[in-house]
């Protein structure tokens, strides 16, 4: 029996004091400190642990701290202080250990603070790698740091990994997330190994910034190279099919999902519900919308408005209790835009007025100037004297 000094979790609660494991034996303090952080649940654990390698003398050991700093950053009770901490005040940590760090940073709330770390460990002297730039540069498109995105890409290319594909598709996203489409095919034409990953990057900044037609080329192009669009390819293709009205095409992609044995999950089911809606096939639309087993906010809210646009009111507002009883489902702003449509092409005003006090003081949603303009312009128009346009002003800032 081995006795441990620290508290850890076991059998769902914490036990202090001495704590023994019947037939567990520790090669050293070192493997007992590891076998502690893998079983280590709360920070008050971390920092015990924290405890015991400083007074058993292992702040010199760049693996052990490394793991506390993998703790620190990627688990669910991340303190990315406390690895900051932890990093800054060593001096023999590997690459490795800063770049946990900013990985840590880019999938934070403070996504610019990982390009802090990064200054900092360049002040320091240590040679980044090919997994320091990946996160760094997701950091730098969460933020839309143009300017800061393409000091990294000098980084990129002074230390020699302007060929690596990982590195390359992070590049890519990054000119999307910035809207500077030209420099995102420019990072993808000059790929000489590319992935997937690499033309469903290209085909997503141009399809998030309308380059509708630039992304469905580099479709037809994907598939004459040989790739397999996946479900984020057909997810990114049905969307643009969507925005420009393309139904035949679209048609064709749904072909390819049932040829190629795709589970229509919620993602796809609900791109070809907002493509077969917003290219009119409403039929179309509330078949697929019907066969799809699990839906959420948007899977409803593309129907609804589907419907009402089309002129299928009634059906559209029979939907929204539907929704609002099933589970986990709480309407959003595009729910009631349809709502709102499907009452101006009905006529119903008192409902239409009542469904957008409802959208505020009853599911919280503030009013936006497209609900705003849909709202203010049928009661305007059905019912001058209800005070349409009194609401539509009173709401405008």
């Amino acid at each position: 029996m081995v006795p441990l000094s620290l508290s850890v979790l076991t059998t769902n609660h914490v036990v202090s004091s001495k704590l023994y494991y019947t037939g567990l034996k520790f090669l050293s303090k070192k493997h007992q400190c590891l076998f502690l952080l893998k079983i280590c649940s709360s920070f008050k654990q971390i920092y015990q642990i924290h405890a015991q390698i400083q007074i058993s003398g292992l702040t010199g050991d760049t693996f052990l701290l490394t793991e506390l700093v993998r703790f620190c950053s990627l688990s669910k009770v991340k303190d990315l202080n406390h690895a900051r901490s932890l990093v800054h005040h060593s001096n023999n940590l590997p690459t490795s250990s800063w770049n946990i760090l900013i990985r840590g940073y880019s999938s934070s709330d403070s996504p610019r603070e990982a390009i802090w770390v990064f200054l900092g460990m360049r002040r320091r002297g240590i040679r980044p790698n090919s997994l320091t730039f990946p996160f760094l540069l997701k950091a730098c498109a969460t933020v839309a740091a143009l300017f800061e995105g393409k000091l990294v890409q000098a980084e990129v290319v002074k230390y020699g990994l302007d060929c690596d594909v990982y590195v390359q598709n992070n590049l890519i996203n990054f000119y999307g997330s910035c809207k500077k489409i030209r420099d995102a095919q420019k990072v993808f034409d000059a790929m000489t190994d590319r992935t997937v990953v690499s033309w469903n990057s290209v085909i997503t900044a141009c399809v998030e910034s309308s380059w509708l037609q630039d992304g469905i080329e580099y479709f037809w192009q994907m598939r004459n190279y040989g790739f397999e669009p996946d479900e984020t390819t057909m997810v990114l293709m049905l969307s643009a099919c969507a925005e420009i009205g393309n139904l035949s095409l679209g048609r064709l992609l749904h072909s390819q999902l049932i040829l190629k044995g795709m589970i229509l999950n919620c993602q796809l089911g609900t791109a070809l519900v907002d493509m077969y809606a917003k290219s009119g096939a409403v039929h179309c639309a509330r078949l697929v919308f019907d066969s799809i087993k699990k839906r959420n906010v948007w899977t409803w809210s593309a129907m609804i408005l589907g419907l009402a646009q089309h002129g299928f009111a009634k059906e559209a507002l029979k939907l929204f209790p539907e929704m609002i009883n099933s589970p986990s489902v709480r309407p959003n702003y595009v729910t009631f835009l349809g709502i709102l449509c499907a009452c101006s092409h009905a006529g119903m005003v008192n409902d239409g007025y009542q469904f957008f006090e409802d959208m505020e003081h009853v599911y919280g949603i503030k009013p936006m100037m497209i609900t705003l303009w849909c709202h203010g312009g049928y009661l305007g128009s059905c019912w001058p004297s209800h005070g349409g346009l009194y609401v539509h002003k009173e709401h405008a800032y």
